[in-house]
């Protein structure tokens, strides 16, 4: 350390030496150069400024006059006089003044170059030094309390004495004028002489022994106050020094040597003291480590201490804090905004630990008592500018935290104490609120009181039975509602006037939670929700909107809750209690909705208390049905529970888009979409999957009665309430949402229409018995019905979606209802091969699924008619083939073919369905069936040729080759003819 000291002040030194040089180099070169000025100019010069005076007049010509009209006279030959010396003194001349030429804007000075030598010289030295000294000191006493060469004593005053040296060359630097590095040097000394003289009188202390306690503190001050003495004519860090030294003396010398009046004197004292001097010489640093300093010194202290220190010392600190700020005033500077609020924040942690007493009820009313007076102080600075309105948020949360510990914790009189505080707290809190935020204001407004009110409130009422808590909250809201009303006679909307009017809602709804009793709380808050909703109409308070969708939310939270479902399904009183608490508080929140003035930015206030009301009677309702299904006794199944909760959320939200057609609120526009999106995944979950009858998991029982039965209920009647819906939504237009319910609305009249189908075939158990093949026929007629049915009754609006998705329908079911019914499941060839069933249904059910076809293909084009046209044909000729089937093997459509009559008449009615086919495609111009026709032709002269010569003899063999020769004939002259006309074509 030394060496490294050594070069540094090496190098400093050979900087200065080379500056020297350098600075006298610069006066030599400039003495010279005015010595050349000095000489008289050159002759040629001269000359030069004698041709062109005017290069260098100062003073301009005046300006040409215009032409005389008289003759011009010869001007005389030149007069060139010898240019004057720019030493030779100017006489004014009476000339016109010269035209006022732009300035330039002003050069700029170059930016200040960081010189190293300079800085190591003016500031380096200094501190080095200082620092040197410092080390030296301490160096000096412990090298020779280590060495034993002097006794304690003398080294004591050795050091002493170094300190003095010290402090004497500080002083002698500060009186002697000088350059500014010479008050830095003086600034170090005396610093590296105070911290010797600190070490110095805390080895005589906790090292030696030599003095005591109160010696040591009186010495400790002392060098304080000569350190802040010194530090008035020098720098800010000798003040930061002597209120450290001050400060800790106590933790030096321990503080149970001190006691409490002693304790409380130093650090007020100390604080005052560096306020004082802070505020003399307007120093930030210095005002903010004495404030702070003295309250983190209280806090070090304590917890030992007596309970009025406790509860005196923060308040006396956070006082002379604010003195200080009242004489400081408005300058430049960070730290002066942040002296107030972080006394304030260590008072408020020191206030903190009054209130952990908690078995002495007279410390936790001291305690409350500070915690107001904290108040107060606050809430006068933030009133004259001090301070943030924000800054009430720690006394506030002091007086909620203290006194919850002391109403969780304690016992006897000291709860009723924390109470009776608590509601001390609200009036002192309130007060001091108002005086604070006086002006109005529309921006976001602080609210610490507010909620600290609230906050109290429940604390007063905690733990106390229903109608005692109620009562202690209820007064709570009621100084609240007083402060509301107060602000609530300012003109204009007041951000402060809202959050006292919340705060006081909040009191009241949460008195009604505790006084009423569980099964009345939906309809308590919906009652609270008109009382508000009333109010807000005859005042015209904005937050009164607020508090009313907030009571209908608590109400529908209160009806929705499980401890309230539990009770409603327990018992027959519970249900008609819970039934009658849901059903009020709907018509309660109808009436809230009617009375409400809307008011903007809270337009859809209304609409939100409406909404609840809606889903509030829901609620009621399904509880009944719930009940009714599962009681004791149950009334009802489940199926039919489900469809009845899906009908009344499906016509809760038709109404909602009925009644609300010009409302343009978010509520207006979402409330009947959720309600009908609640009704569709009821409807999924319920009837289509968990309860379905046919293929759910908890399957249903359906009525005997054919059509009028709880299908109708459970599938087509919210199919029709969707379809309402949905043609409402095609009408304004809102295409998506109106494809949404539109498809819901079709897929379940299509699984009602299954499912009645069913119903017919196996009666009131669905999912009992196997699947006939007519009725898979009477099924698979559902698949071309759906689009013409889509076309027939979907409204003028929809008809382009309508037609869009039957087409899309028909593409797809009409070929997968061919290979489904007619190849797969097909009594005689099929793979799966399901029994026929009745055939007086099988039959009619074919041939009604030939016609839809047909049908179908008339409203079709290009390769979609084709199909139609095609799977039509192809019914036909299956119900042909099944017909002629069953007429010779009416028990057994499996038996094998057992008459050449049969199997004669097989290729005859194909041949005649072929050639009639081929007929048709040819008059109607079907190409799809004409290609068909002679696909069923050549098929069936395979048949012959292959099959029947080979199994048939005698007239009948020759009857079958006659006839399909006569068929190949004509099929031969009709592709002829169909090969012409598609060349015509």
């Amino acid at each position: 350390m030394t060496w490294v000291a050594i070069i540094v002040l090496s190098v400093a030194l050979w900087r200065l030496w080379e500056d020297h040089k350098g600075l006298r180099r610069q006066a030599m070169d400039l003495g010279a150069r005015l010595e050349r000025l000095e000489q008289p100019l050159p002759s040629v010069v001269r000359e030069t400024l004698a041709a062109a005076p005017e290069a260098i007049s100062p003073v301009a010509h005046p300006a040409p006059r215009p032409p005389d009209l008289k003759p011009v006279e010869p001007a005389a030959a030149p007069v060139h006089e010898p240019a004057p010396s720019w030493r030779d003194p100017v006489e004014p001349q009476s000339r016109p003044s010269p035209p006022i030429k732009p300035q330039s804007a002003p050069i700029r000075p170059p930016a200040p170059t960081i010189n190293l030598g300079e800085l190591l010289a003016e500031k380096g030295l200094a501190w080095l030094g200082g620092g040197a000294l410092v080390l030296g000191g301490v160096f000096l006493v412990g090298y020779a309390a280590q060495q034993g060469w002097f006794t304690p004593i003398v080294r004591l005053i050795s050091a002493v004495g170094l300190a003095g040296v010290m402090l004497a060359a500080s002083e002698l630097l500060r009186r002697r004028p000088g350059p500014r590095q010479q008050a830095l040097a003086s600034a170090v000394l005396a610093g590296a002489g105070a911290s010797t003289l600190y070490a110095t009188l805390w080895a005589a202390y906790a090292l030696y022994g030599y003095i005591g306690p109160g010696m040591a503190a009186v010495l400790l001050l002392a060098v304080s106050a000569l350190l802040l003495a010194l530090s008035r004519d020098r720098r800010e860090p000798l003040a930061l020094m002597a209120l450290l030294g001050a400060l800790i003396a106590p933790l030096i010398t321990e503080p149970n040597n001190w006691n409490d009046v002693a304790l409380l004197l130093h650090t007020v004292g100390i604080t005052a003291a560096g306020l004082i001097v802070a505020h003399r010489r307007r120093w930030q640093a210095a005002a903010l480590a004495a404030s702070a300093g003295g309250l983190i010194l209280h806090l070090a202290t304590t917890a030992d201490g007596e309970p009025w220190r406790q509860l005196l010392t923060p308040l006396l600190l956070v006082a002379l804090t604010i003195g200080w700020r009242s004489r400081r005033g408005e300058g430049p500077g960070r730290l002066i905004s942040a002296v107030l609020p972080v006394a304030t924040l260590l008072a408020t942690l020191s206030l903190l630990i009054p209130f952990g007493a908690i078995r002495d009820a007279a410390v936790v009313a001291g305690a409350t008592a500070a915690g107001l007076a904290l108040i107060g102080l606050v809430a006068l600075s933030a009133r004259r500018g001090w301070a943030s309105g924000w800054l009430l948020a720690a006394p506030t949360g002091l007086l909620v935290a203290g006194l919850a510990l002391d109403i969780a914790f304690a016992h006897g009189a000291v709860v009723a104490t924390a109470r009776v505080g608590a509601l001390l707290a609200i009036a002192g809190l309130t007060a001091a609120s108002l005086a604070v935020f006086r002006a109005p204001t529309s921006g976001p407004a602080p609210a610490p009181g507010a909620v600290g009110a609230f906050l109290l409130a429940q604390l007063a009422g905690f733990g106390l039975p229903s109608l005692a808590g109620a009562g202690m909250v209820l007064l709570g809201a009621l100084i609240a509602l007083a402060a509301a009303a107060i602000l609530g006679r300012r003109p204009v909307s007041d951000r402060h006037h809202d959050a006292w009017t919340l705060s006081a809602a909040a009191g009241l709804l949460m008195a009604v939670f505790i006084a009423a009793p569980d099964w009345s709380h939906p309809a308590a808050f919906a009652g609270m929700a008109l009382v508000f909703a009333l109010a807000q109409r005859r005042l015209g308070w904005l937050a009164l909107s607020i508090a009313a969708m907030a009571a209908v939310g608590l109400a529908t939270s209160a009806a929705l809750a499980p401890d309230f479902i539990r009770t409603a399904l327990q018992s027959l009183g519970g249900t008609r209690q819970a039934v009658a608490a849901c059903l009020g508080a709907a018509g309660l929140a109808a009436l809230a909705a009617w009375r409400l003035r809307p008011a903007p930015p809270l337009g859809a206030a209304r609409q939100v208390l409406a909404t609840a009301g809606v889903g509030l009677g829901l609620i009621g309702a399904f509880l009944a049905l719930r009940f009714a299904a599962i009681g004791d006794s149950p009334a009802i199944g489940l199926l039919l529970e489900s469809s009845l909760r899906t009908l009344l959320l499906a016509m809760a939200g038709a109404s909602a888009l009925l009644m609300l057609r010009d409302v343009k609120g978010l509520i207006a526009r979402l409330g009947p979409h959720v309600l009908l999106g609640m009704a569709l995944a009821n409807a999924v979950a319920g009837q289509l999957l968990w309860l379905n009858p046919w293929w759910g998991a908890e399957r249903q029982v359906v009525e005997a009665a054919p059509v009028i039965n709880i299908l109708l209920l459970a599938y087509l009647a919210p199919a029709a309430v969707l379809g309402v819906a949905s043609t409402r939504l095609y009408r304004r237009p809102e295409l998506l949402p109106a494809r949404v319910y539109g498809a819901a609305a079709a897929l379940l009249a299509f699984v009602w229409a299954m499912l009645e189908l069913r119903h017919h075939f196996h009666g009131p158990s669905l999912w009992r018995g196997a699947t006939s093949f007519a009725e898979l026929a009477c099924l698979g007629a559902l698949a071309p019905l759906t689009p013409l049915v889509l076309r027939r009754f979907a409204p003028a609006a929809a008809q382009a979606d309508a037609e869009r998705t039957a087409r899309r329908i028909a593409q797809v079911a009409l070929p997968l209802t061919l290979l489904v019914v007619g190849v797969l499941t097909a009594p005689w060839w099929g793979p799966v091969g399901a029994p026929l069933g009745a055939p007086w249904i099988a039959g009619p059910a074919l041939l009604a699924i030939a016609a839809l076809a047909a049908l179908n293909a008339r409203a079709l084009t290009g390769q979609a008619r084709e199909t139609a046209l095609v799977v039509a044909a192809a019914f036909a000729m299956v119900l042909l083939t099944l017909a002629t089937r069953w007429g010779f093997h009416p028990a057994d459509l499996e038996a094998p073919v057992g008459s050449r009559l049969e199997t004669w008449t097989f290729s005859a009615l194909w041949a005649l369905f072929g050639a009639g086919l081929l007929t048709l495609g040819s008059s109607r111009r079907e190409r799809s069936l004409r290609w068909m026709a002679l696909g069923i032709l050549f098929a069936t002269a395979g048949k012959v040729l292959f099959f029947d010569m080979a199994s048939l003899d005698g007239v009948i063999r020759a009857a079958s080759f006659l006839a399909v020769g006569a068929l190949m004939v004509a099929a031969a002259v009709l592709a002829r003819r169909l090969g012409r006309s598609d060349e015509k074509g």
